[in-house]
C-alpha cells in the first residue's frame, strides 16, 4: 500500500483563483501533494493508490470564522434543547425532569439552545422548580446571552429579588419585580461559578471545569467538526481557561481542528 492516495472520478472544487476544478488530486496524510489531470498526476506517483469518487464532489475543508470551539464541546454533553424538539416550556420541563430522575441530587442539570421565540412564552424559574427543587439547573438560550436557572440556584447564589443587576448584564424580572430566572450577559457570573471574569463584556461560559473536562470537550468538539468538513476554526473568545484546555488536548493528541484563538 502506497502512502500516496489519488482521488478521482468525482467533481473535485479546489477554490483556486486560476481555475476551480480539477479531475483528481494527490494526498499524502494530512498534505495535499498536486492537483490537476489524473494522468499528470499518475505520472508523478505511479504507485499512489486510487480512490473512485464515484461521482461525489471533494472540496476543501470548512472555515469557521466564529466559533467557541471548546464552549461548543461542553453545550454537546449538555441537554439538548433546541427546536423543534424542544418547542414549547411544557416540552422544556419534561426534558429537565428527565434528566433529574437520573442525576444524584445536588449536582447541576446544565442544558444549551432553547429558543424562546418559538415559544407561546419565556420560561421561568418557577416552571423549572416543576422539574426539580433538588438540582440547580442551568439551561443555555441559543444566543448564549441567556442563562435560565431554577430557584435553588438562585438560592446557592445568594440572589433575591433585591440583587441589583451587575454592570454588562441583568437579572430578568417579572410584573412585580421578582427575579424571574433567565440572566443576561454577565448576570451569568452571578448565578455559576466562573474560572475568568470578563467584566462587562457579556456572555461569560467560562465556568468551573477541571483539565480533564476541558479535554474531553475539545476532543468532542473536534470529532464532531471533523465529521462535517470543519478543519480550522477561529475562537473568538479565548481565555486562560480555554487555552489550557487547547495546550493539554493537544499534548495529548486530541486536538483535531485548526485553531485561531482569539
Amino acid at each position: 500500500m502506497s502512502d500516496v492516495q489519488v482521488y478521482h472520478n468525482g467533481t473535485i472544487y479546489t477554490a483556486d483563483d486560476d481555475g476551480s476544478w480539477a479531475e483528481a488530486v494527490a494526498v499524502e496524510g494530512a498534505r495535499i501533494l498536486r492537483v490537476g489531470a489524473l494522468r499528470s498526476i499518475l505520472e508523478n506517483y505511479p504507485d499512489a493508490d486510487l480512490f473512485d469518487l464515484g461521482g461525489r464532489t471533494m472540496v476543501p475543508g470548512f472555515i469557521d470564522p466564529h466559533n467557541h470551539y471548546l464552549s461548543t464541546g461542553e453545550s454537546m454533553a449538555s441537554l439538548d434543547l433546541r427546536y423543534p424538539a424542544i418547542a414549547s416550556v411544557e416540552d422544556l420541563v419534561t426534558i429537565v425532569a428527565e434528566a433529574a430522575s437520573e442525576t444524584p441530587p445536588g449536582r447541576w442539570i446544565r442544558g444549551f439552545g432553547f429558543d424562546y421565540a418559538k415559544f407561546d412564552r419565556a420560561p421561568t424559574r418557577w416552571d423549572l422548580d416543576q422539574a426539580s427543587t433538588d438540582h440547580p439547573v442551568g439551561l443555555t438560550h441559543i444566543s448564549g446571552h441567556y442563562l435560565l436557572v431554577n430557584s435553588l440556584a438562585l438560592d446557592l447564589a445568594g440572589i433575591t429579588d433585591d440583587t441589583p443587576d451587575p454592570k454588562g448584564g441583568c437579572l430578568v424580572r417579572d410584573e412585580s419585580g421578582r427575579v424571574t430566572g433567565l440572566c443576561q450577559d454577565a448576570a451569568q457570573a452571578l448565578v455559576q461559578p466562573v474560572a475568568v471574569d470578563v467584566g462587562s463584556h457579556g456572555i461569560n461560559f467560562h465556568i468551573e471545569a477541571s483539565l480533564d473536562e476541558l479535554v474531553d470537550a475539545v476532543d468532542r468538539a473536534g470529532s464532531a467538526f471533523v465529521a462535517a468538513g470543519l478543519t480550522t476554526v477561529a475562537d473568538a473568545q479565548v481565555s486562560k481557561r480555554e487555552m489550557a484546555g487547547y495546550l493539554e488536548a493537544r499534548k495529548r493528541g486530541k486536538w483535531w481542528v485548526r485553531t485561531a484563538c482569539m
